[in-house]
């Protein structure tokens, strides 16, 4: 019974679109892959080619809605889904246009968040933006990147590669024969010092370990460097400017050097020969310094005081303490008496001694210095 009610209705409704009259088929509403109330959601995504309107929508493989409409805007699809009031959706979910097989249809994803919980859930008239939609590649894709692989993409650089080795091989197996013995003495070599090896890198391994745990230290020591560095940078023609002088005087002090350098030498023989002399007269000079010093005690003992001021002017030689002058001329000595038998004009004191007495002191001092000779 059941079947006959479906032959009449599908009789009646060819009938019916075969007259003109009435709806036809395009008419007759598609059943709804969700039923029940549903809410509005508008999806932006860069690409929605060859998703069909009443596409399905799925969360987790299950079906909890449908693509209602699609348009074009400003260089990417607006995908109006209509989703079940049922489902639960955040709103910083991601959505992806997806293919079922290969060669399937295509439906919109919902994915999870990439941080999942603390965010509100999807409502009417919520939108999912680029950044958080994607289409994944489809089959077009793939058979447009099989044939670019294929025809001028890795194999054939492979295929390059291959030839240009057969050239550089051809006629050469003599040298690679004995590149790869020396190959194999470098690997027997590596694999006998393979502990070395180790070690070396266990060091290494500490080494960076090291690195690791200073890296603060590091850190801080660079950024203290920072400013020494850059004041070096803004000191650099400066530094540049001293050493062009630098250069110029070490060029001066050499042309100098080499200009006197003769002079120098000749001077120094000259001094030789002048040190060579006072040595030889040493034993000369001897009785000179020591007379010498013999006067300055003498001078001492005359001037006992602080200072002593006086001009005496003496034109002839004389022996103190009584004995006469010896006149240069050769005539008969004079003689002179004691002096302390001299009377002195009055003087001013000088401190707490009279100068008379200074002066006096003074002549004693050089008669005994005399009598002494």
């Amino acid at each position: 019974m059941r079947h006959l009610l479906a032959s009449t209705a599908l009789a009646a409704t060819v009938l019916l679109a075969g007259c003109g009259h009435g709806p036809n088929l395009g008419d007759v509403p598609m059943p709804q892959l969700v039923s029940g109330p549903t809410y509005s959601v508008t999806m932006l995504v860069d690409s929605a080619l060859n998703l069909p309107r009443q596409a399905p929508v799925k969360l987790d493989g299950e079906i909890v809605g449908e693509v209602e409409s699609i348009k074009a805007v400003d260089y990417h699809a607006r995908v109006t889904l209509r989703l079940s009031t049922r489902t639960r959706v955040p709103s910083d979910s991601r959505a992806e246009v997806r293919l079922s097989a290969p060669i399937g249809e295509s439906f919109v994803a919902l994915l999870p968040p990439a941080k999942p919980g603390g965010a509100a859930l999807l409502a009417n008239g919520s939108t999912i933006d680029l950044a958080h939609t994607r289409a994944a590649p489809d089959t077009t894709d793939l058979l447009t990147s099989l044939s670019v692989a294929i025809t001028g993409g890795s194999y054939a650089d492979l295929k390059t590669v291959v030839t240009e080795l057969t050239s550089a091989l051809d006629g050469n197996t003599g040298h690679l024969r004995h590149l790869l013995g020396q190959l194999d003495v470098l690997v027997t070599d590596l694999n006998a010092h393979r502990d070395d090896l180790d070690t070396a890198l266990d060091g290494l391994d500490r080494l960076s370990t090291q690195l690791a745990g200073d890296s603060d230290s590091l850190v801080t020591s660079t950024r203290q460097l920072t400013p020494a560095i850059q004041e070096l940078a803004r000191q650099q023609d400066h530094a540049m400017t001293m050493l062009t002088s630098l250069t110029k005087l070490g060029n001066a002090s050499t042309h100098v050097i080499e200009a006197t350098s003769k002079d120098l030498g000749q001077q120094l023989k000259h001094a030789t020969t002048l040190l060579d002399t006072v040595i030889a007269a040493q034993d000369k000079l001897e009785p000179t310094l020591k007379g010498l010093q013999g006067f300055a005690s003498g001078l001492d003992a005359a001037t006992p005081g602080d200072y002593t001021m006086f001009d005496l002017t003496i034109m002839s030689n004389p022996t103190i303490t009584g004995l006469p002058f010896i006149n240069l001329d050769g005539s008969d000595p004079i003689e002179v008496p004691e002096l302390n038998q001299l009377t002195l004009p009055d003087l001013p004191f000088i401190g707490r001694v009279p100068l008379a007495d200074k002066l006096t002191g003074l002549l004693n001092g050089l008669a005994a210095a005399g009598s002494s000779r």
